[in-house]
């Protein structure tokens, strides 16, 4: 990644410091997946098994695979995204660049339009730093804008002395919403 070109003023760069192979969303979705597999193991394979009816083996084995394979591929590719990702904190912009299989993906959001920055820290000082009301049903349950959640900057997943970025990131939105820029 470049350089901000002047008069922005990068103010931290940065990069996960620890990579979590689950995220609070997994939650919710891993325990619907286990019941489903169970359900189609159960419902379709074992059942259709019994019974002698090769389709149904056949259609409750090519569902399961699908739902694990995209169960494993969200966490392999979620592994890839965080330890390809920067991200760069300036006086106008929150930028979070990524590079999975060849392709980056830069995503620069000004100071203006994201929401306040909210921190979840560990004990080490690491922490998580995600921008506006973040709760474990946000995007699910139907209320509020998606388009203001799509709007904002991808959470900055673990990164070292999380609180002295939250605050620059704070005071520099403060910043840019008195002025304008």
């Amino acid at each position: 990644m470049t350089a901000p070109q002047p008069p922005e003023v990068e103010l931290w760069r940065g990069k996960p410091g620890r990579y979590p192979v689950f995220t609070r969303y997994d939650l919710l979705l891993v325990p619907f997946q286990i019941a489903f597999l169970a359900f189609v193991g159960y419902g379709f394979i074992w059942r259709s098994a019994n019974d002698g009816d090769k389709t149904g083996v056949v259609g409750g084995t090519i569902a399961c695979v699908l739902v694990l394979g995209q169960g494993i591929g969200r966490l392999v590719l979620r592994q890839l995204t965080l330890r390809s990702a920067e991200y760069v904190v300036t006086d106008r912009h929150v930028v979070v660049v990524t590079k999975v299989f060849g392709r980056e993906r830069t995503q620069a959001v000004p100071m203006r339009r994201i929401e306040p920055p909210v921190l979840a820290e560990s004990a080490d000082g690491t922490g998580s730093i995600t921008f506006g009301d973040t709760s474990l049903f946000d995007g699910v349950s139907g209320r509020g804008d998606t388009a203001d959640r799509e709007s904002q900057p991808p959470e900055l997943v673990r990164i070292p002395d999380a609180r002295r970025v939250r605050d620059l990131i704070a005071e520099a939105r403060r910043a840019a919403v008195a002025g304008g820029r």
